[in-house]
């Protein structure tokens, strides 16, 4: 019983640890000139989210909108209407995805670790976690091997 106490405990603080937020938006692992560009991507990234969606209001200015309203006043979608909607529903959405990407990429870059990317990371603040919690705890390593790793 003690056991699963301090199992949920660890999983609390790994899930803690590696909150999106705690990582990408507030960066509590950084240091203050990592934060820095951390923020500027932040910026650049909401900048050119900006930018796009104003485009496409420009845009759809030119567009005949009678297409729009014909097909949502009908609600009768033809196979080829549907193809329409889900290319531009993925044209629209695509360079949205691709800036958000990007950017996680860069600010998971900023971290320094011996590997890069996000799931790298995420398995070091893992692996960081468990080690500070087998330090504290004291557990043997045949209660590590016989309970925890099955």
């Amino acid at each position: 019983m003690q056991l699963e106490r301090e199992l949920n405990m660890l999983f609390t603080n790994i899930e803690e640890r590696t909150k999106f937020s705690r990582i990408f938006i507030f960066g509590n692992e950084l240091k203050l000139h990592q934060k820095k560009k951390m923020y500027m991507y932040w910026f650049w990234a909401v900048f050119s989210i900006i930018i796009y969606i104003v485009t496409l209001f420009t845009l759809s200015k030119w567009l005949p909108p009678e297409i729009l309203a014909k097909l949502i006043k009908t609600q009768h979608f033809t196979s080829i209407q549907v193809g329409y909607l889900l290319i531009s529903v993925f044209v629209i959405l695509s360079p949205l995805a691709g800036i958000l990407f990007y950017m996680l990429n860069k600010i998971s870059n900023l971290y320094e670790f011996p590997t890069k990317g996000r799931k790298a990371m995420y398995n070091y603040f893992l692996y960081e976690e468990f080690e500070k919690w087998l330090d504290k705890h004291y557990i043997s390593d045949n209660v590590v091997w016989k309970y925890l790793l099955p």
